[in-house]
């Protein structure tokens, strides 16, 4: 059986949040995507080859070669919500960074999810002449006029773990990210491997924030082409919720749903904690957890054994940081920029989870190897 609740669990669900029925849907525009046809031996070869491959955490990385002198300078740090603790940490993270780069910091700022606060960070950068502004995973296309501002006014924008577009990217925005798509990608062979061809996923997103929506396409993508034997249907959970107790469209779906799904993906890690223990205090059992970013509370309970929580997708977040305040010290001065927006992922299971220190980062000493580029080793 892959669905069991206790007693005790169906009605602590029966008590949640009414059901959001807008916010369920299948990929398809039907009653569900797929499931009913059989996935072959040789599909599930190559996706358990493919999560063999995914898993290797020795990856390559772009790194900057050229030395530049960062001068002086302010840079203006934005978290898109510190509710999720990754944002809150990479904003410390940008401020180590700047300290030994030796320049000014405003904030950091809590852009609390909400795109009116983040823009009014970004117009107060602004307007205190602000080198540059570092951005931790915010949506530049729900704050278009303050980047506009931004960028009239000479401010450098890089966007950390963001998918600003190529219309922003071409006025000058820079991303140090890794390819959403790619992650979700991941993501689809290792349900198909793990469910033997036969795994029937939810997977939540956030309309707003396009890294969410990049990877949800990605792991259909895979689903659809690969596997007649899976399933996929969506759930939108909105960013300021997704670290909500429950959270409360999660909580609405179990109560609704039973038995629907044997595999949640989680947009990110920050959704996937509430959501997995979701299912722990309720009782629910039968569906394994999923997520992105392959944080320390995620990696901790896939090094725990206690089962629930299947994988997640890491990536380099304190590189990226780094690499961040690096792009802007390089435009400043008008050096070329090095690709920083494809950096590489890996998938940490199980498996490899005892290998793998939150975050991806390149072998040895890169933060002493940026230093020295920075002329401050």
């Amino acid at each position: 059986m892959r669905w069991k609740t206790s007693t005790m669990g169906v009605m602590a669900l029966a008590t949640a949040t009414a059901v959001l029925v807008g916010a369920c849907s299948s990929d398809d525009g039907g009653s569900g995507g797929g499931g009913g046809g059989t996935t072959s031996p040789e599909t599930i070869a190559t996706a358990k080859e493919n999560v063999t491959k995914f898993s290797a955490l020795d990856q390559k990385f772009p790194m900057p070669t050229e030395p530049v002198t960062p001068g002086t300078g302010t840079v203006a740090i934005l978290g898109g919500g510190f509710t999720a603790p990754i944002h809150a940490e990479q904003a410390k993270n940008a401020q180590v960074a700047a300290g030994v780069m030796g320049w000014n910091v405003l904030g950091p700022f809590d852009g609390k999810f909400s795109p009116a606060v983040q823009g009014g960070y970004v117009d107060q950068a602004v307007q205190a002449k602000a080198t540059g502004v570092v951005m931790i995973a915010v949506d530049v296309s729900a704050i278009k006029g303050s980047i506009d501002r931004a960028l009239t006014a000479g401010v450098k924008v890089a966007c950390v773990m963001c998918d600003s577009g190529q219309e922003y990217r071409d006025k000058g925005v820079i991303d140090v990210a890794v390819n959403f798509q790619t992650q979700g990608e991941y993501m689809g062979w290792y349900l198909i491997a793990s469910s033997e061809g036969k795994s029937k996923i939810l997977s939540t997103v956030e309309p707003a924030a396009p890294q969410t929506v990049k990877r949800a396409e990605g792991l259909k993508s895979v689903i659809d082409t690969n596997c007649p034997g899976c399933s996929v249907e969506s759930l939108t959970i909105p960013s300021a919720d997704s670290v909500l107790p429950g959270p409360p469209q999660w909580s609405s779906f179990l109560t609704a749903n039973a038995g629907s799904v044997t595999d949640a993906v989680a947009y990110y890690d920050g959704l996937a904690k509430p959501m997995f223990d979701t299912l722990t205090q309720t009782g629910v059992e039968g569906i394994t957890v999923n997520g992105y970013d392959a944080d320390t509370s995620t990696v901790e309970i896939l090094r725990s054994g206690k089962g629930g929580f299947g994988a997640t997708v890491g990536e380099p977040y304190e590189f990226a940081t780094w690499g961040a305040l690096d792009q802007i010290a390089r435009s400043k001065a008008g050096l070329p920029l090095w690709e920083s927006s494809d950096l590489p992922s890996v998938l940490i299971t199980a498996d490899n989870a005892e290998q793998y220190t939150p975050y991806l980062a390149p072998a040895g000493d890169w933060q002493a190897q940026f230093t020295t580029l920075w002329g401050k080793g």
